[in-house]
């Protein structure tokens, strides 16, 4: 089963502070700020990846691994709506 953005981040934020039940109080962690969870993904894999490029990640076993493009991969047809295919169809 694909974890969801939330989830990644749930599963990070345990893996970091130990699986205690806590709420992180860090000013420098991306991902406890006040942000959309693909955003605290995306800033939090930048800040990590060597030169600032998620592209050359290599934490393939990291929860966040598959998020951090800025992406969901669970959502593979997210910018496609129905009545676009069809006028494709039409003409």
């Amino acid at each position: 089963m694909a974890l969801t953005p939330k989830q990644s981040v749930v599963a990070e934020c345990r893996d970091c502070l130990g699986d205690y039940q806590i709420d992180c109080l860090s000013d420098i962690c991306y991902l406890a700020q006040n942000l959309r969870y693909m955003d605290r993904i995306r800033s939090h894999c930048a800040h990590c990846s060597p030169n600032w490029n998620v592209y050359s990640c290599e934490m393939g076993e990291c929860y966040l691994f598959p998020f951090r493009l800025g992406k969901n991969p669970n959502r593979v047809a997210a910018g496609k709506r129905k009545s676009d295919s069809i006028k494709e169809y039409m003409y």
